[in-house]
């Protein structure tokens, strides 16, 4: 039997904290979410995402612009069982 993936697709401009209800939505438990850096810049440093269970989700994908290693690590540090990929664009 194939794994299922709940992906969590949203698309408003700059509107974070509708992403992170999404992905905590206490009726569907995203395990894939596709992300740009300031959305996983968001999860790192806004204090309304440490009280939020983002358990389920064990890959993100960010792609749109570079993402540092320096925020990959901070969401390692907060999130061990996620993975984070990132798209590359040829120059």
């Amino acid at each position: 039997m194939a794994k299922q993936i709940k992906i969590g697709l949203y698309h408003q401009r700059r509107n974070c904290t509708l992403q992170l209800n999404g992905l905590v939505s206490t009726c569907v438990q995203v395990t894939m979410s596709f992300v740009v850096p300031p959305i996983v810049m968001f999860l790192n440093k806004h204090p309304m995402v440490a009280k939020a269970d983002l358990s389920s989700l064990n890959q993100l994908v960010c792609g749109a612009a570079p993402l540092g290693p320096e925020m990959v690590d901070e969401f390692h540090s907060k999130n061990p069982n996620c993975y984070v990929g990132q798209g590359l664009t040829p120059f």
